[in-house]
């Protein structure tokens, strides 16, 4: 007995040792560098000239706050055929933002192919515009290709897209020139306005095959003109992209000929459906004639249909006769808008103007003067700064009334997605390693080597044992430590008719309790990595001891632009590889304890599973990532209307249907202008209320809204569905899709709008949180 007592007192330094050991699981080395596959570089100037590419952007400067839809022409001068991937990476000046690698390829002559930008940030090099770096690899050689550069939109401005589709040589039609000048969102702008290009509205001039074959590549859009050329051009994948698009928030204008073929009738039909089959009424859908022609619908049959389709908005110029002319000499003025009023409206309807502008808009041709007044942004003024420095801040501040802005009540997000704690290995497991190891080095030490008779091996015994449960310990401490990526996620899930969803947003955070690359497998989808730091006062949850001193108005976005090079705490730059936006995989080097926020854009995503990254870097099974939105429609959307969100017995009628199809964790709000009620569940953060601190600082915290009564909250869920009166939504409701780091495609509801209501359900789905919204439009 004594020589156990004495084995155990000799392992007491080495147990020691076990513990002292058990936080080196938690330093892991940083992780590798995600570096593009590397091959010799031929130094041979003739191979630099094998291989051209041209880069296209759908228009010239392209549009604020979204994706980039990109074309590309290649041309492969070497005889035969080249096969290999493009690897490029984009610079704003020499600072790299982010590196891409397509799918294989195999080029001969001239060829063409589309793929898409997610939404990166403003540049803040010497001009508005990215540096890209292309190269060829084969696999035994790399041919490079000269620079490309892209321009960009200046980040105080806000740049709108309008894409013509039209059959188109030389110079636009007068008609098509007529429709694009009808439906330009600048004519409300003053002559001054126009002056200081607050609101720049490009036109992207394209010929139906250079229309993309994929909802969201129409992402770089906001309104789309079609005319009769353009729409009989059109192929069915197209047509069915512009479809899917615009029940998921676009506007397209179409001007079709009298004579139109099965396809694009079909079109026409489905984007008119409410107009043309409302609600108990008779369908009068169209039709095509012996030779083509269009027949039927509406009688008698107006010069201009508005609709809407799903989220989008639809305007069908019916008739040639009778259109509302411009005049030219009003234009070369410049003093009067020339556009006629039945066109103004029309544009109002497109671009989704906040009803409350809509009268002043239309009978002036201007926006309200107050409304502008009072959307102007704030110039940034620090007293930490020399004067000269706040003069350029000033300057740069001019003219910046509509420029893009973050969400700043984002703190909700980050409260409910971070993980309340990190997976170190249990006390229990602990206790059965150490109380093991004092089994093996006393009793189980002394009887083995008593047997054979060589107990005078102990000494080099011990120190074996000793180390092997070392580097176990080490082990199973770094496998809890490293082994899982921690994700939580609000899924956005936007459905239109009959509880089909049009369009998803899901927002995920990552967090890693050691720096790692994070993979994520993405299908159909537009994936756009988000700084935390941009979406409000988030001083609760993270550290920003190194955020400048600011000052009111100051521009949290502008911010995080200057800051996302050097913060050590946010992602590096991200990688892209694969066909985007169809099938690729996205690599993310996240810091340790450092949260990064992902946004996963996808229309009409009723095939498609969401993303989420893989435990080892490998893509997520089906079963493992389902549709969000899928089991949607078992709830009956269409019961229900906006009689039955004020009454008691609707309301009950609603939880109950709720209830039934989501389960009873639901929370159920119903939104209407700038007010909302909450009919059941608890309050998950749709309002908000400030409170100063005893040392003076404004702090952000929950608020708890009363069931079954409306009242105006403010909040990060109410955001995203009631864009605040700022900026851009000072003048706008609602803007097409762009799936771009700002949230701005996320607002549905026009607060000035008596006759919007908005149903959000919520549904918690173990740590993430879905939420359904459904779009009502009462009859005034």
């Amino acid at each position: 007995m004594n020589t156990v007592i004495r084995n155990c007192l000799r392992g007491l330094p080495c147990v020691l040792l076990v513990f002292l050991a058990l936080p080196l699981g938690a330093q892991q080395p940083q992780p590798d560098e995600i570096i593009l596959p590397e091959r010799a570089k031929i130094k041979d100037e003739e191979l630099k000239k094998s291989i051209v590419v041209e880069v296209r952007t759908l228009s010239d400067l392209g549009r604020s706050a979204s994706a980039t839809p990109l074309l590309w022409n290649v041309e492969w001068l070497p005889k035969g055929i080249g096969e290999g991937h493009f690897e490029y990476s984009i610079f704003d000046d020499t600072r790299l933002v982010g590196k891409f690698v397509s799918h294989d390829m195999a080029l001969s002559g001239k060829q063409s192919f589309r793929t898409m930008l997610p939404g990166l940030s403003a540049p803040r090099g010497l001009g508005p515009q990215w540096t890209v770096k292309f190269q060829f690899v084969t696999k035994d050689k790399v041919f490079e290709a000269d620079e490309q550069v892209i321009r960009t939109p200046m980040p105080d401005s806000r740049y709108v897209c309008t894409a013509v589709c039209d059959v188109w040589d030389l110079s636009l039609s007068a008609e098509t020139q007529l429709l694009q000048d009808a439906v330009d969102i600048v004519q409300f702008e003053t002559p001054e306005a126009q002056t200081q290009r607050s609101l720049v509205n490009t036109s992207a001039h394209l010929q139906p095959a250079e229309m993309p074959n994929d909802a969201l590549g129409y992402c770089g859009v906001d309104v789309i003109v079609l005319t009769g050329p353009g729409l009989m051009g059109l192929r069915d994948n197209q047509l069915q992209a512009i479809r899917d698009w615009v029940d998921a928030g676009g506007s397209v204008c179409i001007a079709p000929d009298k004579k139109l073929r099965k396809p694009q009738l079909e079109f026409v039909n489905y984007l008119l459906r409410d107009a043309l089959a409302p609600a108990g009424g008779e369908a009068t859908p169209f039709t095509l004639g012996e030779t083509g022609e269009i027949q039927g619908g509406p009688q008698p049959l107006p010069v201009t249909l508005q609709v809407r389709s799903g989220l989008g908005r639809v305007v069908y110029v019916a008739r040639t006769e009778g259109r509302p002319q411009i005049d030219s000499t009003l234009r070369a003025v410049g003093v009067e808008n020339p556009v006629p009023k039945e066109w103004r409206q029309l544009a109002a309807f497109l671009w989704k103007v906040r009803s409350t502008e809509v009268p002043v808009a239309v009978s002036k041709g201007r926006w309200d003067p107050q409304t502008v007044a009072n959307a102007k942004t704030p110039p940034v003024v620090n007293p930490f700064q020399p004067f000269n420095l706040q003069g350029m801040d000033q300057l740069e501040n001019r003219g910046s009334r509509l420029k893009p802005l973050a969400f700043q009540s984002g703190l909700w997000l980050l409260q409910h997605l971070i993980p309340k704690d990190v997976r170190v290995v249990p006390l229990s497991l602990v206790g059965v390693i150490l109380v093991f190891y004092l089994l093996v080095i006393g009793p189980g030490d002394y009887a083995l080597l008593g047997w054979l008779h060589r107990r005078r091996w102990t000494w080099v015994v011990f120190p074996i044992v000793t180390l092997g449960f070392t580097i176990g310990t080490v082990a199973l401490s770094n496998r809890y430590m490293y082994s899982a990526v921690q994700s939580r996620a609000l899924t956005l899930v936007d459905v239109i008719d009959k509880g089909k969803p049009a369009r998803q947003t899901r927002l995920e955070l990552l967090f890693t309790n050691t720096s790692r690359v994070v993979t994520t497998e993405v299908e159909h989808g537009l994936f756009t990595p988000l700084n935390h730091r941009a979406y409000g006062a988030l001083e609760e949850v993270i550290d920003v001891s190194r955020r400048p001193v600011q000052s009111p108005g100051y521009d949290s976005w502008d911010y995080e632009q200057r800051t996302l090079e050097s913060d050590p705490s946010m992602a590096s730059s991200v990688e892209y590889f694969g066909r985007i936006p169809s099938r690729y995989q996205v690599k993310q080097s996240v810091p340790q304890w450092s949260p990064q926020l992902n946004r996963l854009f996808t229309i009409a995503p009723a095939s498609t599973p969401s993303a989420a990254p893989g435990a080892s870097g490998a893509p997520p099974a089906a079963s493992e990532s389902p549709v969000r939105g899928a089991h949607a429609a078992d709830f009956n959307w269409t019961a229900f209307d906006s009689d039955d969100f004020t009454s008691p017995s609707g309301q009950k009628a609603l939880t109950d249907a709720a209830i039934k199809a989501f389960g009873d964790k639901t929370t159920v709000y119903v939104l209407n202008e700038n007010n909302t009620c909450r009919l059941w569940g608890e309050d998950v953060g749709a309002g908000r209320m400030q409170t100063t601190d005893s040392n003076g600082r404004v702090r952000t915290i929950a608020s708890e809204s009363p069931v079954g009564r409306f009242q105006p909250v403010d909040g990060f869920l109410h955001d995203i569905c009631v864009a605040p009166a700022r900026g851009y939504f000072s003048c706008f409701a609602q803007v097409s899709p762009q799936g771009g780091a700002l949230l701005e495609d996320l607002p549905l509801l026009d607060p000035g709008d008596p006759t919007q209501w908005l149903l959000l359900i919520i549904v918690p789905e173990g740590d993430d949180y879905t939420a359904y919204r459904r779009l009502y439009l009462a009859t005034p």
